[in-house]
């Protein structure tokens, strides 16, 4: 049953405060500064803001607030002291899965949807704006907008998953807008495989590596349907700077 009250909302907006206060509090603290630096520049000083915002977003209402601050906290500290390559965000978001689906308090709710609406406003599962198609269209053109081509990535990974799932419905007749809409994919596919630091960078490295996280995910997703965009986007970004080379020996000879 979906809860509109006041107390409710204030509760789920608060995981996405609290991931941007830990974010800012980390930049403070552990980042590398020289006395000119101005405290706006060391807030902002890495990503890990936006990290907290779009963690804290897909797990609102799904896992135990304390927990979330504290392993977002301790992966934000070592993503800091340590240049990690894979997707910080991705990483974090299976710890905190596996911690809390261990004491059995992660509660990620999966129901069908009732209507075209559900798939339009985001009514279906997961944390907030899981499935909020109509929200997620707009800030992709946002992102566009400003000329970012990290956005492909998702782009790539959302259309290599809805056709595999377009054609396994097919054959296996299985209801494809379930399985399109399934969790926060798409979402996640936007937000998290998108990462600047963890994924390709060149033009055709950035298609290759979107349409590998959507084949691993739809792989994936048949025994971890939760777990299956965060573990592909893992692994690919394991793989980054190799398909950026191979994408570049690709331009060169063409």
């Amino acid at each position: 049953v979906n809860d509109y009250s006041i107390n409710n909302i204030i509760h789920i907006l608060s995981y996405p405060l609290v991931g941007l206060l830990i974010g800012l509090i980390v930049n403070f603290i552990f980042t590398k500064r020289s006395k000119k630096d101005k405290i706006f520049r060391i807030l902002f000083s890495s990503f890990h803001i936006e990290y907290g915002i779009v963690l804290g977003f897909l797990m609102s209402n799904s896992v135990n607030l304390s927990i979330f601050a504290i392993i977002l906290s301790i992966m934000f500290i070592i993503s800091k002291l340590i240049d990690i390559k894979i997707n910080v965000m991705a990483i974090t978001f299976i710890l905190i899965y596996l911690v809390t689906n261990y004491f059995g308090e992660f509660q990620y709710v999966l129901r069908n949807a009732s209507g075209i609406k559900d798939y339009l406003v985001g009514n279906v599962s997961g944390g907030l704006f899981s499935t909020g198609l109509i929200s997620l269209l707009i800030s992709i053109f946002i992102i566009k907008s400003k000329n970012s081509s990290k956005v492909d990535i998702g782009i790539y990974s959302i259309i290599t998953y809805v056709l595999l799932v377009m054609f396994y419905s097919v054959i296996f007749k299985e209801n494809y807008l379930e399985l399109i809409f399934l969790n926060s994919y798409f979402f996640t596919f936007i937000f998290v495989a998108s990462d600047s630091v963890s994924s390709s960078y060149t033009l055709k490295g950035v298609k290759v590596f979107g349409i590998l996280v959507g084949i691993l995910t739809f792989a994936l997703s048949f025994k971890l349907k939760v777990l299956a965009p965060f573990i592909a986007i893992t692994i690919t970004s394991f793989f980054a700077t190799v398909i950026d080379k191979l994408s570049n020996k690709l331009l060169k000879k063409n």
